[in-house]
């Protein structure tokens, strides 16, 4: 929320640029491999899991990984390889 939507959590749609899906993407697989501390990329409590539960963290970036994986591998078309989010909660 803080690099793409300026802090405003509002659900809105929003341009995120190629290199920071690579970035994240690149984070959450060195979190997982132990060479970022997880407060790099902490857990949030809400609806979809526990920061206490180190099984469901893992496995939501293990998910992120998987999903960034399939957004950078689409082909880049007439110089657009960049993406929108729409943030939801």
């Amino acid at each position: 929320m803080n690099h793409v939507q300026d802090g405003d959590d509002t659900c809105g749609s929003y341009f995120v640029s190629r290199e920071q899906v690579t970035a994240l993407r690149d984070l959450c697989k060195n979190v997982l491999a132990g060479k970022a501390v997880k407060s790099a990329l902490p857990p949030a409590e809400g609806y979809f899991g526990s920061p206490t539960d180190e099984a469901w963290y893992r496995t939501d970036l293990e998910d992120t990984v998987a999903q960034l994986d399939r957004a950078l591998a689409l082909p880049v078309i007439a110089g657009c390889g960049d993406f929108h989010y729409h943030a939801s909660w």
